[in-house]
């Protein structure tokens, strides 16, 4: 079940693409493409080649700029395991949900969904001005024709309908009990190895004869050259500062939910991960069904199995030996020492908060809030264990371990409700996906469905294809028609799941583009501003 590509597919239609050749890139395929062919069978219902063409160049549209950040150029060639490229992922994940849209489809009758005249006349309209959108090689490329556009957007708006009907009648009744979120406040303490350490100390000397070096340049240079030279060691130390804090803060973020490999980003680079987030999970879906099939072709001897469990003996070894490594004990009992001294100060001052007394030790700690309940899996189980049943606004008195350093830790509300109310609507709403889930699960298992592999074969990725946003075109008019249909969609009315496709089609893309114009006019301005007033905001930056 693909949510959020059934209602991202609306608005793609309403924007145009543009698209880059790969000569001589693709995955070779004996047969010529024929977007006729049949690719899938369900019960006897035939899909063709061209509309699993289409879905999957929607798909790469959507993501070919993230997949490249990870992958480089020509992301859906990448050999992710064995053969199995980012474009075979997203096949098979096409290939997925067309089977999910069809069988919902098969069974409307049995829900009472069906398609109005309105949505037909708006899946029409929407599918010609995607073809008047775009030109003839991206048309072709992705096997965009009028049929083949509506046959998509057609299974898309039933399958939204469906589902609505599918869960209907899922228990919406969820206890405090069952969703109940604590929030504490905590400061973490990273360890600190020699190396790190003397790593941290030589950068420091660097900057600090640079900076000497540049104090001699200023002394013996005009006034005016003075100036832009310490200008540019603010724009440096609060790029610096900025940075470090990036780290910090994603490092802690990593260390809650017990992972201790982390990686330094930009924030935009960050919000680029979190719109991967859904692709990065159906990528390893992917790659580990793929190795579960591997798993089960191979004779599974028993001299296999004695490799493999000395193999994991040795690792186990591996990693008690970098365990009790001297220097990580040395550095783990640094950090518990100063957790310790934070404790005490904490338990003489009752006045005294949380990051004032960590300052007091350690002036780059920083205390953050969290919450969480007593089945989360995103923090560590030190957190969970050492908060359960402590009650509002009470000190853990002692530290509470990690992988790779300790907590300080103080519960703020043993209760907090408005973390509960939002944990709640979390639990319904896993709820109605599994129902739709065991259903889908059903009709597969009771029907007949049957894939061409030589047919899926043909069917490559022999372009880039991104998207773009038009110019603002759309009306008041449409503007009151989206509102109406969220408003309808919401209290599950199947007048609001008429308007939705109408409305998506026509303006969605297009509010996009409106904000990221005036965004982006903004941040111009901001950029000029800040050319002005670098000094005072380096200083503003080391203050925090």
């Amino acid at each position: 079940m693909n949510m959020g590509m059934k209602r991202a597919a609306l608005s793609m239609l309403s924007a145009s693409l543009v698209m880059t050749s790969l000569a001589g890139c693709s995955k070779s395929s004996e047969a010529a493409f024929d977007a006729d062919a049949t690719v899938l069978t369900v019960n006897e219902e035939t899909v063709s080649a061209g509309l699993i063409k289409f879905a999957a160049s929607y798909s790469q549209a959507q993501t070919q700029e993230v997949y490249e950040y990870y992958f480089g150029d020509n992301p859906y060639l990448y050999d992710y395991s064995d053969g199995y490229t980012i474009g075979d992922m997203v096949l098979e994940s096409c290939i997925e949900s067309i089977e999910e849209m069809i069988l919902a489809r098969q069974n409307m009758e049995d829900y009472d969904v069906s398609l109005t005249e309105d949505e037909e006349t708006a899946i029409s309209e929407a599918a010609a001005a995607f073809i008047e959108a775009n030109d003839e090689d991206t048309l072709t490329a992705m096997s965009a024709t009028q049929e083949i556009i509506e046959e998509y957007l057609s299974l898309i708006t039933i399958q939204a309908k469906m589902e609505v009907a599918m869960c209907a009648d899922v228990d919406t009744e969820v206890s405090d009990e069952e969703a109940a979120q604590r929030r504490v406040e905590y400061v973490y303490v990273a360890m600190e190895t020699e190396d790190e350490t003397e790593e941290e100390t030589e950068t420091e000397e660097a900057a600090s004869e640079d900076a000497e070096d540049e104090t001699a340049d200023e002394a013996d240079a005009e006034e005016e050259t003075a100036a832009e030279t310490e200008e540019e060691t603010a724009a440096d130390e609060e790029s610096e500062t900025i940075a470090e804090t990036a780290v910090d803060e994603e490092s802690e973020t990593a260390l809650l939910s017990g992972n201790t490999a982390t990686k330094t980003t930009s924030s935009d680079e960050t919000e680029t991960e979190e719109a991967a987030d859904t692709e990065e999970a159906e990528t390893e879906a992917a790659d580990t069904d793929a190795a579960e099939d591997e798993t089960d072709a191979e004779d599974a001897s028993e001299a296999e199995d004695a490799s493999e469990a000395e193999s994991e003996t040795a690792e186990e070894t591996e990693t008690e030996t970098e365990t009790e490594d001297p220097e990580v004990v040395a550095a783990m009992e640094e950090a518990y020492a100063k957790c310790e001294q934070i404790i005490e100060l904490l338990l003489a001052d009752e006045d005294l908060s949380l990051e004032d007394a960590a300052v007091q030790i350690d002036e780059d700690l920083t205390s953050n809030e969290i919450t969480f309940g007593a089945d989360s899996t995103s923090v560590v189980e030190g957190l969970i264990t050492a908060t359960e049943g402590v009650g509002d606004d009470t000190l853990i008195e002692y530290p509470v371990e990690a992988s790779s350093g300790y907590y300080v830790v103080r519960v703020v509300n043993e209760f907090d409700e408005e973390a509960t109310e939002e944990e709640k609507e979390s639990i319904i709403e896993d709820r109605k996906d599994e129902m739709i889930e065991d259903l889908y699960t059903e009709w597969e298992e009771d029907g007949e469905i049957s894939q061409d592999d030589e047919v899926l074969a043909t069917i490559t990725f022999d372009s880039n294809l991104y998207l773009y946003e038009e110019e603002e075109t759309e009306t008041d008019t449409e503007e009151e028609a989206e509102s109406e249909s969220e408003a309808d969609t919401e209290e599950g009315t199947e007048d609001g799941s008429e308007a939705e496709i109408d409305t998506e089609a026509a303006s969605e893309a297009d509010t996009e583009a409106e904000s990221e114009t005036d965004t982006e006019a903004a941040e111009t301005e901001a950029a000029e501003s800040e050319e002005a007033t670098e000094a005072d905001t380096a200083d503003e930056t080391e203050s925090e």
